[in-house]
């Protein structure tokens, strides 16, 4: 019997966008970090806006045509989404998101609260609940 090993890879940021090479075709940067250093994010034209870290207070802009997918992963934080998002994923656990617009929610983890103010075309979002203990409901833009 042939024994499988897991595949393990890591990724290194630099400490900071100036650090970055130049010129890189369709690529945007933008770091975002707490009192610790974490929380860096680099954001490539059409993956999705990542936000890591825990207890941190973040904001980001959703917006174009078909809206915009957002990752967030992390503990403790608060995070406001303005604008059209397609798809919010959260991962971790007592997160706090308020999102303007969103088509489709995914949550995993424990203890998050997610109120959104408005699904697509009038209509409420499509939730996928994988997580325990996490509170979905429909509430006004803070």
């Amino acid at each position: 019997m042939r024994a499988m090993l897991p595949l393990l890879f890591s990724v290194s940021l630099p400490a900071s966008a100036q650090d970055l090479p130049a010129g890189l075709p369709g690529m945007e940067v933008g770091a975002q970090a707490g009192p610790s250093g974490v929380g860096q994010t680099v954001q490539v034209e059409g993956a999705p806006f990542i936000i890591n870290g825990a207890g941190q207070e973040v904001k980001h802009a959703c917006g174009g045509a078909a809206g915009r997918d957002v990752v967030i992963n992390g503990a403790g934080s608060r995070v406001l989404l303005t604008g059209d998002c397609r798809e919010v994923t959260v991962n971790g656990a007592t997160l706090v998101v308020a999102i303007a617009s969103v088509e489709k929610l995914v949550l995993s983890g424990m203890s998050n609260a997610v109120t959104w103010a408005a699904g697509p075309k009038g209509g409420s979002p499509a939730v996928e609940n994988l997580g325990m203990g996490n509170a979905v409901k429909q509430a006004p833009m803070p």
